[in-house]
């Protein structure tokens, strides 16, 4: 018995060391989210906000960024067509992470504590 529990125990010393040596090169990638958000559009308190039925809806960030043009206290145009309160849209993008700083590096106005989405 006690000849087995050396074995058990060198061998597993052995292959404790053997990948102790082996260098672990980093894994490095980028990801990026994209996804589509469809809903009813909505003005309000300086928000833009795609509202799906009976949801709570994510706020549009609006960086600057010409994908959305023509902005409007109730208008918005999006890959060339304009959208008024209430239209029904599907707007391509991907969410954030942190909401609260994001709206903040980016002077955001505070929306109902919604989920930032950022159009592509």
């Amino acid at each position: 018995m006690s000849l087995i529990l050396a074995f058990l125990f060198l061998s597993s010393c052995s292959q404790f060391e053997a990948n102790e040596k082996q260098e672990q090169e980093p894994i490095i990638g980028q990801a990026t989210m994209t996804a589509a958000f469809d809903g009813y559009l909505h003005f309000t308190d300086n928000c833009i906000i795609v509202r799906p039925e009976g949801e709570k809806g994510v706020q549009l960030a609006i960086l600057g960024d010409q994908v959305i043009s023509d902005l409007t206290e109730n208008s918005l145009v999006y890959e060339g067509k304009k959208y008024t309160e209430g239209n029904y849209i599907r707007v391509g993008g991907g969410g954030v992470g942190d909401s609260a700083a994001f709206k903040k590096e980016h002077n955001l106005n505070e929306c109902s504590d919604l989920e930032i989405f950022i159009p592509n």
